[in-house]
């Protein structure tokens, strides 16, 4: 009985959490709607261009407004859960369906984020927050609940399996068409608008197929903990994850952009001197990158068994090295002829 009690308050006090930040999503939710309907500026912290956002077209979903949906969302949310501490008897079930609510949020915002950085490329603080805690929201929801997400999850673990190979064929073929179009562009420093929409495209996929793959197999172990791998090949895996998430970031909004920019705006001379350093970020990243894809590949088809997390992630990081190093002896080359191609044009 005294397990059960503290079983009860601590769910309680997770429950009353998530309602507390309900409250406070729908804040954020109202103050959008507000300035919006009444043409107010809207102030963004931390130099975000919110109104960029939020006057995008990607403001309405089914010609919804997105903060009319915030509200409906974190209203029902801390309702349900304030249900759920006021009368316990409906915890059974009220939980399944609040868990579904938290998930659909979850990946709603996951959406919008993700619309922010590939597509629109502006950043609105508010709309992060929110996001942030729809995350808290379903973290907090998913732990307190996690036997009912296993219940639910597990006679899907084949097709989740499934949804997450394709995912990460599709981010390894994108990266191999990236790859082709970069070095084409290396050959004569200009991109038409045709190559630059492809890259685009490109980098939509491989992002696309990076989100589903980290949702997969989130899902996965909650599915089915016990027939995971080791738990060295998880945190391999997600160490893998991570760097793919901070290589695509900088390539996609440092390197990518100004390798456009100078292709349209600069004559051929002058473009050697501008792409000489971004030529050398753009094969040390990329090469982290492409390494990255194919250790999260070997990952996936080599049964590893090993409990020494230290021992793959030094053979990842020896593996990553060797890119690097291969990638720069190929810059070097192209820097050769660059210099020559130079010299005859002077």
């Amino acid at each position: 009985m005294l397990y059960l009690s503290q079983f009860f308050y601590t769910s309680m006090t997770l429950y009353l959490f998530i309602i507390i930040l309900a409250a406070c999503g729908f804040c954020i939710s109202f103050y959008i709607r507000y300035t919006k309907t009444k043409k107010q500026p809207l102030i963004c912290p931390l130099r975000g261009n919110c109104h960029a956002v939020t006057g995008s077209s990607f403001s309405l979903f089914l010609g919804i407004p997105v903060e009319l949906l915030g509200l409906l969302y974190y209203g029902i949310l801390a309702v349900g859960y304030s249900t759920v501490i006021i009368l316990p008897s409906t915890a059974e079930r009220l939980a399944p369906l609040l868990l579904l609510l938290t998930t659909i949020g979850f990946l709603f915002s996951l959406y919008l984020t993700f619309i922010q950085v590939i597509t629109i490329r502006k950043l609105c603080t508010w709309c992060l927050t929110s996001a942030l805690i729809t995350t808290i929201c379903f973290s907090i929801g998913l732990v307190s609940d996690l036997s009912v997400a296993t219940f639910y999850l597990q006679p899907l673990a084949p097709l989740i399996s499934t949804i997450s190979a394709v995912s990460l064929g599709i981010g390894i073929a994108g990266v191999a068409i990236s790859l082709l179009l970069f070095f084409r562009f290396l050959r004569d420093f200009s991109i038409s608008p045709a190559e630059s929409q492809a890259l685009r495209v490109l980098f939509e996929l491989i992002w696309a197929a990076l989100v589903i793959l980290l949702i997969s197999d989130a899902t996965l172990f909650v599915a089915n903990p016990v027939a995971q791998p080791p738990d060295s090949i998880l945190l391999l895996k997600t160490t893998i994850l991570s760097v793919l998430l901070a290589t695509s970031l900088f390539l996609n909004f440092h390197i990518a952009p100004k390798l456009i920019n100078v292709s349209y705006r600069t004559k051929n001379i002058q473009k050697t001197h501008q792409l000489h350093p971004l030529r050398r970020w753009a094969f040390s990243i990329g090469s982290l990158w492409v390494g990255s894809w194919l250790a999260l590949l070997l990952c996936t088809l080599t049964p590893v068994q090993t409990e020494n997390y230290w021992k793959v992630l030094a053979l990842y990081a020896i593996m990553l090295l060797i890119f690097v190093f291969v990638s720069q002896a190929i810059e070097r080359i192209y820097a050769r002829k660059f210099s020559k191609s130079t010299e005859l044009c002077t």
